[in-house]
């Protein structure tokens, strides 16, 4: 358990987030949401900034720009076909204001052996898709044996003013030596 910083009379920074915890709180509550939505089998989630999708069903998905994904119903999760690179987005969901800051978090499974950030990559959008940011994606451990969780926070006070969010997962490298990974969840929040 971290020491919680001084913050007494004090403006933070950006770089207090990490003595504060706030990561890793951000975290503890994509997986405790993962875990709710899971239980109670809801398509998604929605929290006051943000949403999760543990793929109970195929509604948060936009699978009409989504491609070379392959819904499995019985065990609730995306995979790549085997034809080419997986790109798997998000239905558009709505902010209260404009957002400049977001954080993702994708509850991922390894089949074969992938190096993220290269292999599996993640961005959002707050202009309903016309423009991504891309994630950095750090590895904050397993949530199961086998599950990673991989979460990035990111600034997309760059993009065009709107608040119609997006998460888009990518899946590189599925050509000829396919790389497989099956996404369990994500957790796009915003503020």
């Amino acid at each position: 358990m971290a020491t919680l910083k001084s913050i007494v009379n004090k403006y933070l920074k950006d770089s207090d987030a990490y003595d504060l915890g706030v990561g890793d709180n951000a975290n503890n509550i994509a997986l405790l949401a993962f875990k709710i939505a899971t239980q109670e089998g809801l398509s998604i989630y929605k929290l006051q900034d943000g949403i999760l999708d543990e793929f109970e069903d195929e509604t948060g998905v936009d699978t009409g720009n989504s491609a070379n994904e392959s819904y499995d119903s019985s065990n609730d999760l995306y995979t790549q076909t085997t034809n080419g690179d997986l790109t798997l987005i998000s239905a558009a969901q709505a902010a209260v204001a404009v957002p400049t800051d977001v954080r993702i978090v994708v509850f991922e499974q390894d089949i074969d052996s992938i190096t993220i950030n290269t292999d599996l990559k993640a961005f959002a959008s707050r202009d309903g898709g016309t423009t991504y940011t891309e994630f950095v994606l750090v590895d904050e451990g397993d949530y199961a044996s086998g599950q990673q969780i991989w979460a990035a926070s990111a600034d997309v006070s760059g993009q065009p003013s709107g608040s119609s969010m997006r998460w888009k997962i990518r899946g590189y490298n599925n050509s000829g030596d396919a790389k497989e990974f099956n996404i369990h969840g994500v957790s796009l929040t915003w503020s």
